[in-house]
C-alpha cells in the first residue's frame, strides 16, 4: 500500500487513525450499514461492544416462540424431569438472580426452597419418623460394607490411621448424608440425624468387636474384651455424634439461608470426626504391646 503524501493532512490524519496503535479512534457505528467498511477502520474499543451500545429488540413476527418461550428443540424435554429436578435447577437460585441483586422472587417462581417448603407440607411427621427407624435398621449392614472394606489389604499404618476411619466416619453417616442433601423434607428436626448417627455408630461398633474377637484375634484377653466393648463403642458413638452434628449444621443453614443444603456447612464437624477417629488408632496401636 503507497504511503500517504505528507503535503496532504487529510491522507495523513486518515493513515494516523488507522495505523497508529496509539491514536483514540473517532466514534464509529459497532454494526456498519455499509459493507464496505473493512476490518481496520472499525472501533475496536470496549465502548463500541454490542452490550455497552443500545438497541432496540424488534422480535421477529415468523417466531412463533419468541423471546418468552423455550426452544422447540428443548420443550419436548421438559415433560421428562420430574419437579424435584425442574426445582433444583431453577433459574431463580442462580446467583445473578439471588434476593440480594434482584430482590424476591415472582410469588409464581418455584425455587428449590419454596419446594422444600412444599413437599415439607406434604410430609407427615410420622413418615419422617418411619424413615428413621428405616435408616436405624440399615445401620448394620452398611457396618458391615465398613468392616470389610477396612480389612482390605495395603499399607497398614495408612490404613488404620487415614483410609480406614475416613471410610467408617463416612458409611456410618451416609443415609442421613443423602436424605439431608437431597432429600431434607424426610428429616422433620435434628434430633432424627442424630438418631440415625448414634445407631449407625453403635451398630458398627458391635460388629466391627465381634470380627476383631472371633476372627482376626480368635483367643484375645479378657482387657482386650473389656477395652473393645467400653472404649471402642464410646469412640464410633462418640464420632458419630460429631459428625451428626455436622449434618445439623448443614439443615440449619439451609434453613437460615433459604437456599439448598451446602455441605461445608457442616464439613469441619464431619472432619473432625475422622481426625478423632484416625487419632485413636493411632493411640492403640502404640499401646497394641500391653494387650
Amino acid at each position: 500500500m503507497p504511503e500517504p503524501d505528507p503535503s496532504d493532512p487529510e491522507a495523513s490524519e486518515a493513515h494516523r487513525q488507522v495505523y497508529d496503535p496509539y491514536a483514540a479512534p473517532e466514534p464509529i457505528d459497532p454494526f456498519p450499514k455499509n459493507p464496505s467498511v473493512t476490518h481496520r477502520s472499525r472501533d475496536h474499543s470496549v465502548a463500541a461492544e454490542p452490550w455497552l451500545n443500545q438497541t432496540e429488540f424488534a422480535p421477529d413476527a415468523n417466531d412463533v416462540f419468541g423471546a418468552y418461550e423455550c426452544p422447540p428443540a428443548l420443550s419436548p424435554r421438559l415433560p421428562a424431569l420430574s419437579p424435584h429436578e425442574l426445582a433444583e435447577h431453577s433459574v431463580w437460585d442462580e446467583p445473578a438472580t439471588s434476593s440480594r441483586l434482584a430482590g424476591a422472587p415472582d410469588p409464581q417462581a418455584m425455587t428449590w426452597f419454596r419446594y422444600y417448603l412444599l413437599q415439607g407440607s406434604r410430609t407427615p411427621p410420622l413418615l419422617t419418623w418411619m424413615i428413621t427407624g428405616v435408616i436405624v435398621m440399615l445401620a448394620g449392614p452398611l457396618a458391615i460394607v465398613g468392616t470389610l472394606l477396612n480389612g482390605l489389604g495395603g499399607d497398614a499404618m495408612v490404613m488404620m490411621v487415614i483410609l480406614g476411619p475416613t471410610i467408617e466416619e463416612m458409611l456410618k453417616i451416609a443415609l442421613p448424608l443423602w436424605i439431608v442433601e437431597k432429600r431434607p423434607w424426610l428429616f422433620s428436626n435434628g434430633l432424627q440425624i442424630l438418631v440415625c448417627a448414634l445407631a449407625g455408630g453403635v451398630a458398627f461398633a458391635a460388629i466391627e468387636n465381634w470380627v476383631y474377637l472371633n476372627v482376626y484375634i480368635p483367643d484375645p484377653s479378657p482387657a482386650l474384651v473389656a477395652w473393645r466393648w467400653s472404649v471402642c463403642v464410646a469412640l464410633h458413638v462418640s464420632c458419630s455424634a460429631i459428625a451428626a452434628c455436622g449434618l445439623i449444621r448443614v439443615r440449619n443453614g439451609m434453613l437460615r439461608r433459604g437456599s439448598q443444603p451446602q455441605l461445608n456447612d457442616g464439613g469441619p464437624w464431619i472432619v473432625a470426626a475422622i481426625v478423632v477417629h484416625g487419632l485413636y488408632n493411632l493411640l492403640a496401636i502404640s499401646l497394641n504391646d500391653w494387650f
